[in-house]
């Protein structure tokens, strides 16, 4: 089965206009045609090439990026060689397309991987990524989001020590009280305190509370910046409970 890259583009110096995700996507789509296909990396770039007549070293270095960053999204991946006793014989490196980029075969595939990219997994909180970043990565990004922050009031509660029965914004208000509050930053000032109160409040109210009542639209976009600030509220929740801990 042919994989030149001509076939879908006729032009080589259409190719250098392309970003490497998206020259990236023409090449999955051929890969695509029989991803269990084992290949080595210099004989791919010959074969996506062999329909262009002297394609010259940009189109080749345009390439080796677009190669790079199907390795760095996970599409593809170096298979591991089998194991021989001759170790004077070195294995030819191979590639093989790996399960994210058979999902991505077609637009929607594509689009959604291009929109998982939007939110690398380690920004995450470690227990917020647990249970966040899959429903991200499928595109649920309204049900990615109302999780999130119901783990931060979920979070809130338990650092505070407050009980069960206090939800949402109140939640918040209590929690982080100017002056009674159990997770307070009491050695800041007053217009500080009053600060991580609205903070807390102000997020619930506008990223949680809408989802629990209501379909709310989310862009991808949102929905990765929204996690990122969830987990920075996890992160001072971290630091104002163990603040608590050694005050106690």
């Amino acid at each position: 089965m042919s994989r030149r890259l001509s076939e879908l583009e006729p032009d080589p110096r259409q190719l250098l206009q392309l970003q490497p995700d998206e020259l990236g996507a023409y090449i999955l789509v051929l890969l695509n045609q029989e991803p269990s296909w084992a290949f080595e990396r210099a004989s791919l770039c010959d074969e996506l090439l062999s329909g262009y007549t002297a394609p010259g070293d940009a189109i080749y270095e345009a390439l080796g990026e677009a190669l790079n960053w199907l390795e760095c999204s996970g599409c593809m991946a170096v298979r591991p060689p089998i194991p021989t006793h001759d170790r004077t014989k070195r294995p030819p490196e191979l590639h093989f397309v790996t399960r994210r980029g058979k999902q991505a075969s077609g637009i929607d595939g594509l689009r959604t991987l291009r929109q998982s990219l939007l939110l690398p997994p380690q920004l995450l909180h470690p227990r917020l990524r647990d249970r966040c970043y899959s429903s991200f990565s499928r595109a649920e990004y309204d049900t990615s989001v109302f999780l999130a922050f119901k783990f931060v009031e979920v979070e809130v509660r338990r650092a505070s020590g407050l009980p069960d029965t206090t939800i949402g914004v109140s939640l918040m208000n209590e929690a982080f009280h100017r002056e009674t509050g159990p997770l307070t930053p009491m050695g800041a000032a007053v217009a500080e305190r009053e600060a991580v109160r609205n903070l807390f409040a102000g997020a619930i109210g506008h990223a949680k509370n809408p989802h629990s009542h209501r379909e709310e639209p989310v862009t991808p976009e949102d929905a990765a910046h929204l996690l990122t600030f969830a987990s920075y509220l996890l992160r001072l929740v971290d630091i104002l409970a163990a603040e608590r801990a050694v005050s106690s």
